[in-house]
């Protein structure tokens, strides 16, 4: 995909399409959702619309214990969706720790474990779920 390609090729009208369903779900209300699933629901489609009608990239900057995570592609953003529902809140620890993840998300190791100094206490405190 490269920006603006869409426009006279075969998959013109299927876009249009999109695009039109995409806004409409931008703006849809259920009733059988709660306020905040409306709410989410709504401001990610507003993301998909800025993504496929205005061509922005999207952008997303999570703040946790270890630094910043910044993640501009749907890609990433889908990835670190399903990293957290499998990780729930063992999240953090393992992005800090899992070298896997790191190179996932393209997390530097070495901003990430500047607790390695911490003394078994200090790591107790700030690295346990509770805190």
């Amino acid at each position: 995909f490269r920006r603006g390609s869409w426009d006279g090729s075969e998959w013109e009208v299927l876009m249009d399409e999109v695009k039109q369903r995409v806004s409409e779900l931008s703006v849809e209300s259920g009733h059988h959702m709660s306020k905040k699933a409306k709410k989410e629901q709504r401001a990610t489609f507003r993301e998909f619309m800025a993504t496929i009608v205005d061509d922005e990239a999207p952008n997303e900057i999570v703040i946790f214990r270890g630094g910043t995570l910044n993640l501009n592609t749907w890609r990433e953003i889908v990835q670190l969706n399903f990293v957290r529902h499998c990780l729930q809140s063992g999240f953090q620890i393992q992005l800090m720790t899992n070298h896997t993840l790191q190179l996932i998300f393209g997390a530097d190791p070495n901003t990430l474990n500047s607790n390695a100094t911490m003394s078994q206490l200090e790591k107790r405190l700030t690295l346990s779920k509770t805190s």
